[in-house]
């Protein structure tokens, strides 16, 4: 069934996905056969700092297990210290709870102390975390700009940085020969909330108190995404007036990409103009 679907059709229907997911987790994810691995490892190849694609068909728990086992196995190689931190996140997209957790419990079981984070999480927010909290890095499933069948995974190294593509060709390599990180003890995972001390820090670097001060009234589209309640909070929490559009879970996004194209800010324009705002930002 899940073959005779566009796409776009296999975001939307849930329940075809999930049926298909299932149906991996029994016939690829538990399997030792090296063809399968070798089917799995073929199609994972990484662009800038990150492997994404489409929603059940490359993007499967399995493959997912492959890519976090990979990036276990370059930090213990790159560090023998025990119970590192690592950050694992996700954006709005479908399922970023369910692969977040799944990669956090292998992670987990190699020893790394996880912050996994609760809630969408933008990635610059990720990026301040692992500095702030001194992790070896971070896992972020995103699949940024791409369009809403997408899913994919962000790999940040310890200084916050997305990883250089001389490291992730260094994992693809590991995932090419099968990792097989052994378990250790002292893992653990630790829900984990990015965004207070992110906005707390961003407070030191921009001039809000000056901003305020201006007294304009401005309008934000969130266009479904991971920044909803940053920007809109962090304005109303110095007295700003801020309308919001968009400001809710879609993991469709409308049915477009979610990046602020002219093609996909009429309504933002629309909400500026008519209640004559200052300025509109998504």
């Amino acid at each position: 069934m899940l073959n005779s679907l566009t796409p776009y059709e296999k975001v939307v229907n849930f329940q075809a996905v999930s049926g298909f997911l299932e149906q991996l987790i029994l016939e690829v994810t538990d399997s030792s056969s090296k063809e399968a691995n070798f089917i799995n490892f073929m199609s994972i190849r990484f662009g800038t700092s990150g492997w994404r694609a489409i929603i059940a068909d490359d993007f499967t728990y399995s493959n997912v297990k492959l890519v976090t086992e990979a990036i276990c196995s370059y930090l213990k190689k790159k560090t023998s210290d025990s119970n590192q931190k690592l950050i694992v996140g996700h954006d709005s997209r479908f399922m970023g709870e369910q692969f977040a957790q799944v990669a956090a419990e292998i992670a987990a079981k190699k020893g790394f102390r996880i912050l996994l984070c609760k809630h969408p999480t933008p990635t610059p927010t990720i990026s301040h975390a692992i500095r702030n909290r001194q992790a070896v890095g971070g896992i972020n499933f995103t699949a940024s700009h791409n369009p809403p069948e997408y899913q994919g995974i962000k790999f940040s190294t310890a200084d916050g940085a997305p990883a250089l593509p001389e490291i992730t060709k260094l994992i693809e390599e590991i995932i090419k020969s099968v990792p097989d990180v052994e378990d250790s003890d002292g893992g653990s995972i630790e829900d984990f909330d990015a965004r207070p001390a992110y906005l707390d820090d961003l407070k030191t670097k921009i001039r809000f108190d000056v901003i305020a001060r201006a007294g304009g009234r401005y309008a934000y589209d969130a266009l479904w995404g991971t920044g909803r309640g940053y920007l809109d909070k962090i304005l109303r929490d110095n007295g700003l007036e801020v309308e919001t559009i968009h400001d809710w879970r879609d993991v469709t996004f409308g049915g477009q990409s979610p990046e602020p194209g002219e093609e996909h800010l009429d309504e933002l324009r629309e909400t500026v103009k008519s209640k004559n705002l200052t300025l509109g930002i998504s």
